[in-house]
């Protein structure tokens, strides 16, 4: 089972299964915050975009506060 690795603050603080991130990257979006993943900026009110990516990752997801959308 694929696990993703969850950044804050450049420290790796937990390993999800794609599901258990799917879930809190929903979480954090609707508490203000967007999420990278592999270093690239996801529209997080894009789920089917945001599962696509999760299921082909390698680095690991982060978080930031909310300051715009798209993709960059």
């Amino acid at each position: 089972m694929t696990k993703v690795k969850v950044f804050e603050g450049g420290h790796l603080i937990q390993e999800l299964t794609i599901e258990e991130a799917l879930e809190l990257i929903k979480k954090r979006f609707f508490e203000g915050q967007s999420v990278i993943i592999d270093g690239v900026y996801v529209d997080a009110s894009d789920i089917e975009k945001v599962r696509e990516r999760l299921s082909k990752v390698k680095e690991g997801i982060s978080f930031f506060p909310l300051i715009g959308g798209g993709e960059f």
